[in-house]
């Protein structure tokens, strides 16, 4: 009898845990959403928030400084800050030679949506204003960020592409592009080949291989190498375009996501679980004896 009321206590709180989660999970599913909010919470700065039912993206400042949490939690005590910092240019021994500092003032960034089905596509671009050009033929580099976010998932996609970077190598074929990005902060560790994990509260990951388009029409595939070191109160996440430089524009999609937004649901499925096993073990008992 006692076996029996202790399976029935853990299906009743298996229960408990689920179906709150459920009714969570379906009441904030919607389509997801992108909306601008003026100096909010008395930081004097204005933002942009991307968000779908699992993961929400402040966009501090309006540009990328990237304030990654769950949706229905409260921002400013949770998650992680990803900011990206610096995209610069090193020749073939390993010298900068060029570099754009991505949170400049002079440097502007604007924002445009488009929705496909259930997926919204944010388009996060940027140049520099004071840009000085070389005998005025070099065009203004342009940098973006396009983020695809669907209606549930907890991870978002981001391109970045990159347009018209200004090669100052003595050998530009040689040369690299590296975007170095910050995580404020959060110690970020190596957690598999293509991973980070951000202070244990979410991670990013990147993919293998780059794409570069050539000014004569032809492409070329980039090995990305990933540096990971500690930075200040958080660490540096550095991803470096190995191959042939000289190119007009980099392509790449790196991902970036958050850890358990369904803890209850996924606990009452284990409890649920466990308590199934209990209730044939005893099933099987009582069978036997009789």
């Amino acid at each position: 009898m006692r076996k029996a009321a202790a399976c029935a206590l853990a299906l009743i709180i298996g229960l408990m845990l689920v179906f709150p989660a459920l009714a969570t999970a379906e009441s904030r599913k919607g389509k997801p959403s992108f909306t601008e909010e003026k100096e909010h919470g008395g930081e004097g700065q204005d933002r942009w928030v991307l968000n779908n039912s699992e993961i929400s993206i402040w966009f501090q400042g309006k540009k990328p400084m990237l304030k990654v949490f769950g949706t229905g939690e409260d921002g400013n005590k949770s998650g992680y800050l990803l900011k990206m910092e610096r995209l610069y240019e090193t020749d073939a021994h390993g010298k900068e030679t060029n570099y754009i500092n991505l949170n400049a003032a002079s440097f502007g960034w604007a924002s445009s949506t488009v929705e496909e089905n259930d997926e919204l596509k944010l388009v996060v671009s940027g140049w520099d204003a004071f840009w000085n050009y070389a005998d005025g033929v070099i065009p203004i580099p342009t940098i973006r960020f396009i983020f695809h976010i669907n209606t549930t998932s907890a991870e978002v996609k981001f391109d970045v592409v990159v347009e018209n970077w200004a090669w100052k190598s003595a050998d530009p074929a040689n040369a690299t592009l590296s975007l170095k990005m910050l995580t404020v902060s959060d110690v970020a560790t190596q957690s598999a080949d293509n991973e980070a994990s951000i202070g244990g509260k979410g991670y990013m990951r990147w993919e293998k291989n780059a794409q570069a388009a050539n000014n004569n029409g032809t492409q070329d595939s980039l090995e990305v190498q990933a540096e990971i070191g500690d930075e200040g109160s958080g660490s540096h996440i550095t991803l470096t375009f190995n191959g042939t430089g000289g190119y007009q524009t980099l392509s790449y999609d790196p991902t970036i996501g958050i850890y358990g937004t369904n803890w209850n649901l996924m606990m009452g499925i284990i409890v649920l679980s466990v308590a199934g096993v209990v209730a044939i073990v005893i099933y099987a008992m009582n069978k036997k004896k009789e």
